[in-house]
């Protein structure tokens, strides 16, 4: 099971190399046990960093941000280390429910009301949002301005041009 802390280090995935490493680190001497993994090729493009994801998983606990749309990428994403994978919102009911059902831990983005009903309705309460989010969760991460509360995890340094995937 993740333990949740209240801050975590946002590091990327872009072309196949990792990003937001400090220079003078290397990915096994970074401090804390999570990581939140942005995976630019797989949000951007459905090109997803299996291999980094297992790399990273083997120093973190990895929450990783790929807009998975299909179960079986969900599953890959959990074989490959992630403890938690955030969706696609915009995926098909039918598969948002299989999704739920291999992993209750899914996160989903906190945009249309209508979508998080249906999200909470399958049994959904992780979320990724930018503010503070209404209704029942049981934990969100926070791209936004830090929140100070026991159910929301800071990100630290995520990327401005994701946000718009929120």
């Amino acid at each position: 099971m993740l333990r949740v802390a209240l801050k975590i280090r946002c590091i990327s995935v872009r072309n196949h190399v990792l990003e937001g490493i400090p220079p003078d680190q290397q990915l096994e001497t970074m401090e804390g046990d999570q990581i939140f993994l942005c995976d630019y090729d797989g949000i951007l493009h459905g090109n997803y960093n299996f291999k980094t994801y297992t790399r990273v998983a083997k120093f973190f606990d990895l929450v990783i941000f790929n807009m998975v749309q299909k179960e079986y990428d969900l599953v890959d994403s959990l074989v490959s280390g992630a403890a938690r994978v955030v969706v696609d919102p915009g995926m098909k009911d039918s598969v948002l429910q299989k999704v739920l059902d291999i992993s209750p831990e899914t996160v989903f983005p906190y945009g249309s009301q209508e979508r998080v009903e249906q999200f909470r309705a399958y049994g959904g309460t992780a979320f990724l949002s930018t503010r503070q989010i209404n209704g029942p969760f049981s934990i969100c991460y926070n791209a936004g301005v830090a929140i100070s509360s026991e159910k929301y995890v800071d990100i630290e340094n995520f990327p401005e041009d994701l946000l718009r995937f929120i």
